[in-house]
């Protein structure tokens, strides 16, 4: 955790800070104590001024992870931004399948299914879409 701050530092210039970017951070929550982890993250944080972290993932606003990180509580007390994405359209869904997985196939009535299975959350088109098998076209009742 301190190396970052270390590379800055003894960098003379050539290297200015770092963004440090830890993606699904709500699977931290699966540690026996991830209070623990939180606020010892946090003693780390307090004392680099050239390093910064962005902590992405799927998790609704309200969930437990949020408030032991962020909350009233938390390890860093409602001192994050936070960011909330909400859903995908319908259309934004349609856009993110043909640029994610185009092999994929859906006709008309089956995307339409697919979004209201998916409600348009990220976290459910990649766990739905992780199931799935490339090149067969999906209709409303399955693949043909």
């Amino acid at each position: 955790m301190e190396f970052p701050q270390k590379v800055v530092e003894s960098s003379h210039g050539k290297i200015n800070g770092f963004i440090i970017v830890i993606d699904e951070f709500q699977l931290i929550g699966e540690l026996k104590s991830p209070e623990s982890f939180f606020w010892l993250f946090r003693s780390y944080t307090q004392e680099q001024d050239n390093v910064s972290y962005i902590f992405t993932g799927s998790t609704a606003s309200s969930s437990e992870i949020i408030d032991k990180i962020n909350g009233i509580n938390g390890a860093f007390g409602g001192r994050m931004i936070q960011f909330n994405m909400e859903p995908f359209t319908q259309e934004e869904t349609e856009g993110y399948l043909q640029e994610k997985p185009p092999e994929i196939k859906f006709t008309a009535k089956s995307l339409s299914r697919f979004y209201k299975c998916t409600h348009g959350y990220p976290a459910y088109i990649n766990s739905f879409l992780n199931t799935m098998s490339a090149d067969i076209t999906y209709n409303e009742t399955g693949s043909n």
